[in-house]
């Protein structure tokens, strides 16, 4: 998903289910620099916009091939909840 304004970062990043430190994290730009994009303040490079959006696909396909797994019934709903409670620790 090509990332715009700032709020549409805020969503999109939200809709991954991660924090702004989760964000930070695995792309290894500051969480502050990612505060400062999703208030407006500044712009993302190139580069930097690359990984949000490489972060962001990837975490939001991971949550539609979970719920196709879910639909199908090749997974537990219960497992699952585990498992994320799991890596949550």
């Amino acid at each position: 998903m090509p990332l715009t304004a700032g709020s549409e970062l805020k969503q999109l990043r939200e809709m991954a289910g991660f924090s702004q430190y989760e964000l930070a994290t695995r792309t290894q730009i500051g969480r502050e620099k990612i505060s400062r994009f999703e208030c407006g303040y500044t712009e993302p490079s190139t580069e930097e916009r690359r990984k949000l959006e490489a972060a962001i696909n990837q975490a939001i396909a991971e949550q539609l091939a979970l719920l196709a797994e879910l639909r199908s019934g090749k997974r537990s709903a219960c497992r699952t909840s585990a498992q994320g409670l799991a890596m949550n620790t």
